[in-house]
């Protein structure tokens, strides 16, 4: 008989111990926040060293999922792990090759946006090396295949495998972009409750890089406008850009999180954090907050909460729809040429409507954001950033298992 709750503890184990392996690509996040925050700096005063930091920042997320690919692959491997990061770093390579012409194959080479998985791409293709690096890596071949025996014939079958998975992923990736379309659309004539779906998703959906399916409708397909020169021009950012008075209400409320509610998460998980891991922990909450603030630029504080704690980024999700919501229906409208950052927000000050609004309803979310994060870390008891030591003692000293926690003595957390 199958011991469903057997499953379940060892799917639970296994997701957890992947967590902590990714929390070292995801270190390398908050030096890439910092890099394109320096280049949007930079590149208001016309320097052209601005390019090359915010170049190697954008790159540096943008092949995230490779990173999350070589580092589980790494992690996972029972032997040999070098062997098993090469073979993760090719089955990703070749994951999304194949994933992107059957998507291309289906949808057409001009398909806007192209193919991205996000974290996912990473994660399965990372997961296919270390099960063939597992299973195969000590198989014997008969005398004259021995060359590709070991380490090499793992390798082969985890490129082998992540062509078929890619392709697969292709096809499913065209249904479900085309079923977002869909959606992303009708969030648009829903009012206040599209608003609050559509920052639900762009957050829940961004670890898939299927938020960018939403980005694309609303930012530059919702609405129409035509300028004075006569130019035809959709969307809500590039009708905002282009001057239309209506644009801007569905994005504004990306402002108040970044500016506001990101800080206030990362001051709570500094302030809650055990005080051995505190110090450590206060430098990188403070760039991550601070990078967020100046530029929103949060993918180095989200790929940390999820990395963590999967319900709690759920709940960040959440606060990301309210934001949205509470900005629609205050009516306002304001847009960006970067992200929603605090450069930004004072760069459009003259251009938005009611953007004296953002900063009261900053004050608002980030209040929430840190009760919600104060409540469900220190009541619910959701594992956080600092709170615990991992169990890998070559991972960073960020998280440890709950009931690991639990078993050490209070006097060695002084």
């Amino acid at each position: 008989m199958v011991n469903v709750r057997q499953i379940i503890k060892d799917t639970a184990s296994w997701f957890r111990t992947a967590g902590e392996i990714l929390i070292t690509p995801a270190a390398v996040l908050p030096l890439a926040g910092l890099l394109i925050m320096a280049g949007d700096l930079l590149s208001r005063t016309g320097l052209g060293l601005a390019a090359v930091l915010s170049n190697a920042g954008t790159v540096m997320i943008a092949q995230f999922p490779l990173f999350v690919a070589i580092c589980l692959a790494y992690g996972l491997a029972d032997g040999r792990p070098a062997a098993a990061a090469l073979a993760g770093a090719l089955s990703h390579l070749v994951f999304m090759q194949a994933g992107s012409a059957v998507f291309n194959l289906i949808l057409g080479e001009a398909a806007i946006p192209s193919f991205n998985m996000g974290l996912l791409s990473g994660v399965l293709a990372g997961v296919i090396a270390a099960l063939m690096h597992k299973y195969f890596r000590n198989l014997k071949l008969p005398e004259w295949l021995k060359f590709f025996s070991g380490c090499r014939l793992s390798a082969i079958l985890a490129i082998a495998a992540s062509l078929i998975a890619g392709a697969l992923m292709g096809a499913i990736w065209t249904a479900i972009q085309t079923v977002l379309t869909e959606a992303a659309a009708r969030m648009t004539l829903s009012r206040a409750g599209g608003a609050f779906a559509y920052g639900f998703l762009n957050r829940l959906l961004l670890p898939l890089g299927l938020h960018q399916v939403l980005n694309q409708e609303i930012w530059f397909r919702f609405g129409e406008f035509t300028s004075q020169t006569g130019q035809y021009i959709t969307g809500d950012l590039n009708r905002f850009l282009a001057g239309d008075p209506t644009a801007g209400r569905l994005i504004a409320g990306f402002y108040p999180m970044m500016i506001f509610g990101v800080p206030a998460i990362a001051l709570c998980f500094a302030l809650t954090a055990r005080l051995r891991n505190r110090t450590r922990l206060i430098l990188l909450m403070a760039v991550n907050g601070v990078v967020s603030l100046v530029s929103g630029v949060t993918e180095p504080m989200e790929f940390l909460i999820l990395f963590v704690s999967p319900l709690l980024y759920v709940l960040y999700a959440v606060l990301y729809g309210l934001s949205m919501l509470i900005c629609y229906q205050l009516q306002v409208l304001l847009g960006f040429q970067f992200s929603t950052g605090l450069t930004d927000y004072l760069a459009n000050w003259n251009r938005g409507t009611w953007p004296e609004r953002i900063w009261q309803v900053g004050i608002v979310i980030a209040v929430l954001a840190f009760a919600v994060t104060y409540f469900s870390v220190t009541l619910l008891k959701l594992r956080a950033p600092g709170h615990d030591r991992p169990e890998a003692a070559d991972l960073p000293e960020i998280v440890q298992p709950t009931e690991q926690a639990a078993e050490e003595k209070p006097a060695e957390s002084v």
